[in-house]
């Protein structure tokens, strides 16, 4: 999910190092040997080049006329000083339906709202009264119109916590085989199932660091050793956010766990390289380094 970790660079809005970092991974991934592969690096290379270009418009906007909040995070139902667009649910309705909207839309942003305060547990209860409300039980339209407000804050809505995507999956079905949204929008279903995946690749992080506290270090060993071999880190793009979530959590132990951190050098063979580690979270890795080398032999070179 990260291509800049894809093409083994830190951002940056240097066109000419993009294209250098692409055509050094050319080298080694070539279309007839790895199509995969290739195409995975190609759309991370089309991908960096877009973000770079708007990172650059970006930066001479703010110059031209600073705003005071992150990009595309302004007050409900103002254009976006970047983009000139209204981020909100429910955009661009008939004019007929613009009532239901008046109605739904607040309900929508209290979701949002339990769930930027962390209280995840709260709006999954609120949901579920919510769905029972006489107002959308009695009309298909009104709940049609709510479940795309849901499927609004699944996708883009920054403070929506995984739990409640799950949940949201769970109720109405958009991954599952059949569901209207396939048909639909795909690429959406492979980004909800993307990122499902990715939060159950965290969740074993967080279970691995726990069996290094509360278990010792041979027990996550042998749980990281049957981890590995879980479909979800078939993904590319999860097996890097697993490979990288499990280095910054290591980078803070005190103690480092010497036993368990070589244990996956070795398995993801870090002593051969580690630039993709670098440029993830360079802090991090800059700590395991030093903390390594203060208590025994590293594996890097």
């Amino acid at each position: 999910m990260n291509p800049w970790h894809t093409l083994g660079i830190e951002p940056t809005q240097d066109l000419r190092e993009i294209k250098r970092a692409y055509a050094q991974l050319l080298k080694t991934t070539r279309p007839e040997d790895d199509p995969q592969g290739f195409q995975r690096l190609r759309d991370a290379f089309e991908q960096v080049q877009f973000e770079a270009q708007r990172t650059a418009f970006e930066v001479e906007a703010a110059a031209q006329a600073p705003i005071e909040s992150e990009m595309h995070q302004v007050e409900r139902g103002q254009p976006c000083p970047h983009c000139g667009k209204i981020h909100e649910p429910l955009e661009d309705v008939p004019e007929h339906e613009k009532p239901i909207v008046e109605k739904l839309r607040p309900w929508i942003y209290e979701l949002s709202d339990l769930n930027k305060a962390n209280k995840v547990d709260e709006a999954i209860q609120r949901f579920r009264q919510m769905t029972t409300d006489p107002y959308l039980v009695e009309q298909a339209l009104h709940q049609t119109m709510f479940e795309d407000g849901m499927l609004y804050l699944a996708c883009d809505d920054r403070d929506v916590q995984d739990d409640f995507v799950k949940m949201l999956l769970n109720h109405y079905g958009w991954v599952e085989p059949g569901n209207w949204l396939a048909e639909k929008d795909p690429s959406t279903v492979d980004y909800l199932k993307v990122r499902m995946q990715e939060a159950s690749a965290l969740a074993k992080v967080d279970e691995l660091f726990r069996l290094i506290e509360d278990e010792g270090e041979d027990i996550a060993i042998r749980a990281f050793d049957e981890v590995i071999d879980d479909d979800i880190l078939l993904n590319v793009d999860v097996k890097s956010l697993f490979e990288g979530e499990l280095m910054v959590g290591l980078s803070e132990f005190e103690p480092l766990p010497i036993g368990f951190i070589h244990h996956i050098s070795q398995h993801f063979d870090w002593d051969r390289d580690h630039r993709h580690l670098q440029a993830y979270h360079p802090q991090a890795w800059h700590d395991l380094q030093r903390g390594v080398l203060k208590m025994s032999e590293p594996w890097w070179r």
